[in-house]
């Protein structure tokens, strides 16, 4: 129309990209008053181990509240899944194999599991998901982590069996099971987005067998970036790359990040 700021085959939203409050006052402004959106992937979700307990209940000796309930959720959330909850599941084949029946019935769209993946006595994930009927696709990845992970398929479902150690869960959701759900969702440029940074100290590998990732605090205040390892009790806001062939990374050395959330999402550290 005349005088209008929009013209015929102007773009106003990208396709695959999640809307935001600005997004939906440009489209209603310009008269759209329906969009085709993707659903909201389903994501279940279980934590393995006869140790661990809830919140809610009391600590004998051996035993440890399970954090990565807590942890999975919240990942799924930040990636635009609906999260589903299995609960606690003890180090036995029959509880396993029925929470695998359950999740048939259920018809996700992914699950994720922690815990059991070991090669131990109780660790039994690997081979009751494929005495349930799941197909495994990848049994171990080269890197660390990494060396314990199931990725494969349970009917429909996609199925990513993660270790047990929270900072592992957090770094394998975030570059493999991220990524999963934002094509779920018809995201353009899937996560984990990658950079280079300046790395503020020195690092000195001590397995430099396959590469790994090191959680870091990236800092958004120069050109180029600058990262460091993230301390002890510190969130981090991505994964340092570090190469094996590289045995020592010097202060000033620019290494490859990836940022462990969209570039919206991440708060500038200064």
């Amino acid at each position: 129309k005349n005088g209008s700021e929009i013209t015929e085959g102007d773009i106003l939203v990208q396709g695959g990209a999640k809307l935001q409050p600005m997004h939906l006052g440009l489209l209603s402004s310009s008269g759209v008053h329906s969009v085709s959106v993707s659903r909201r992937p389903l994501v279940g979700f279980f934590c393995t181990g006869c140790e661990l307990r809830s919140l809610s209940c009391g600590l004998e000796n051996g035993q440890k509240f399970s954090s990565n309930s807590f942890l999975l959720r919240g990942l799924s959330v930040q990636s635009g899944a609906c999260p589903v909850d299995f609960g606690l599941i003890e180090d036995k084949k029959s509880d396993l194999l029925a929470l695998f029946s359950k999740v048939k019935k259920r018809g996700l769209d992914l699950l994720v599991s922690t815990g059991g993946m070991g090669p131990g006595k109780y660790d039994l994930v690997r081979d009751t998901f494929a005495e349930a009927g799941g197909t495994a696709i990848l049994t171990a990845l080269e890197m660390r982590p990494g060396k314990s992970v199931l990725f494969g398929l349970l009917g429909k479902t996609l199925f990513f069996g993660l270790p047990g150690p929270p900072d592992a869960v957090h770094t394998l959701f975030t570059v493999l099971v991220s990524p999963a759900l934002n094509a779920m969702q018809g995201t353009e440029k899937e996560l984990p987005k990658s950079i280079q940074a300046c790395l503020q100290h020195p690092i000195n590998m001590q397995h430099k067998d396959v590469p790994r990732l090191k959680g870091g605090v990236l800092r958004l205040d120069g050109i180029p970036s600058s990262v460091r390892l993230a301390g002890r009790f510190e969130i981090p806001n991505c994964y340092i790359l570090l190469y094996p062939e590289q045995a020592r990374y010097r202060n000033g050395d620019l290494v490859d990040v990836y940022l462990t959330a969209p570039y919206y999402y991440q708060r500038m550290i200064i």
